[in-house]
């Protein structure tokens, strides 16, 4: 059953390029991405991404939603789809404007609440702004794992 409430774009279709640090991108859209992962990882895990949108770092919290194998011959890898939690409006114009939805407003529904967080966590911002060049750090590894059967 689609759970999706808006179409995902491949990153050739997207307005400006959007890179998901330390990952591949396999597509994106208004409340989550799929990327390519080399270990699968667990349903309902916390994570936080660095989205470099139009050459810009964009600092994101996601869930993870699903996670299926995508091997492609000896290569083992994982789809993992996600939804973002509580996009700041920097990060939320940033990614309306590689989808092509600049000035359509954000979607009915605000992805991710910070429901049980502190209040510090709730004020702290998700986005920094900053620019990024050639170099970013990569996606740091505390990623919980799934056993595979």
């Amino acid at each position: 059953m689609e759970r999706r409430r808006a179409p995902r774009l491949e990153p050739d279709d997207l307005a400006v390029p959007v890179l998901v640090v330390g990952s591949r991108l396999v597509n994106i859209g208004p409340g989550g991405l799929m990327l390519e992962a080399p270990i699968p990882l667990s349903p309902e895990s916390s994570l936080h991404l660095r989205l470099v949108v139009a050459g810009e770092r964009t600092d994101v919290h996601a869930r993870v939603r699903g996670c299926v194998p995508r091997s492609e011959g000896r290569r083992k890898a994982w789809g993992v789809g996600v939804e973002f939690e509580n996009l700041d409006p920097v990060a939320r114009a940033r990614l309306d404007r590689a989808l092509g939805r600049e000035g359509k407003g954000r979607p009915e529904r605000a992805f991710g609440s910070r429901a049980g967080a502190t209040p510090a966590e709730a004020s702290a911002p998700a986005s920094s702004g900053e620019r990024v060049g050639k170099r970013a750090r990569p996606l740091e590894r505390a990623l919980p794992r799934v056993p595979h059967a």
